[in-house]
């Protein structure tokens, strides 16, 4: 399966690693050295750091500490699964990292290969949630920081990826927009654009619903952008007048 991730903005303007397909997929327990294979294809890469121009490269040593890291190692469920197919993500991951730390290395073991330092980045990537027909019905939305290290030779590696967890995100499907025709008449959901859109009146609304297992409520305590208090339904939030592409989960 090839790769297919595109870079978006949220409606706060941040980026995101959209990241549209489930590499690997139907799997209980996770099989480390598949993805280990799996990442030797990125060694040898570089890839820049927007924010910064920091130029990163994949090393050989990258596949290892990836999936053999004592955090990885601690992994479980869908945390271990969200480091498993972020991989395939990587390129775009770097590319959008903000927020560079550094600290000094402390440690003997590394007292060559991160001669100059270790540098933290703050990152963000979603992932594809299914629905029984294979369709899409949303997207999970991930906070990750990559651990960078200073090579002795002045360049920076990319390490591993820690601290992974799952944000607040924005949940749509057909069936929820269905759920509140009542209150809202006709809803049609626009899969790639996540949008809601009125059949009468041809506005675009969004609705953020919570992400909470086997329950669908609608989340906001604040009024609609751009809609009167008075007309406001109680529980939504409605964010109108933005650009499909705009139109993404919050962290």
């Amino acid at each position: 399966m090839g790769r297919d991730i595109i870079i978006k903005k949220d409606i706060k303007g941040k980026r995101i690693a959209v990241i549209n397909n489930i590499h690997f997929a139907g799997k209980r327990m996770v099989d480390w050295d598949n993805v280990k294979e799996y990442l030797k294809a990125f060694v040898g890469e570089n890839h820049r750091v927007e924010d910064t121009d920091d130029i990163i490269y994949i090393g050989k040593d990258l596949p290892n500490e990836f999936t053999g890291s004592l955090y990885t190692y601690k992994l479980k469920g869908a945390v271990a699964k969200a480091k498993v197919n972020a991989a395939q993500g990587l390129p775009e991951i770097i590319r959008i990292a903000a927020h560079r730390h550094f600290r000094e290395n402390n440690s003997e073991k590394h007292y060559r290969n991160a001669a100059l330092g270790w540098y933290r980045y703050d990152s963000r990537f979603a992932l594809p949630v299914y629905r029984e027909d294979g369709g899409i019905e949303r997207y999970n939305a991930f906070h990750a920081s990559l651990i960078v290290r200073h090579d002795e030779n002045g360049k920076m590696y990319l390490y591993d990826m820690i601290d992974i967890k799952k944000k607040q995100a924005t949940r749509l499907s057909y069936k929820s927009c269905m759920r509140h025709k009542t209150r809202f008449s006709f809803y049609y959901f626009m899969l790639r654009g996540n949008v809601c859109q009125e059949a009468n009146s041809g506005k675009s609304l969004l609705r953020k619903i919570n992400p909470i297992p086997h329950q669908e409520r609608i989340h906001s305590p604040e009024l609609p952008v751009g809609v009167p208090p008075a007309e406001a339904p109680p529980g939504q939030q409605l964010l109108q007048g933005l650009p499909v592409e705009e139109l993404l989960r919050r962290l």
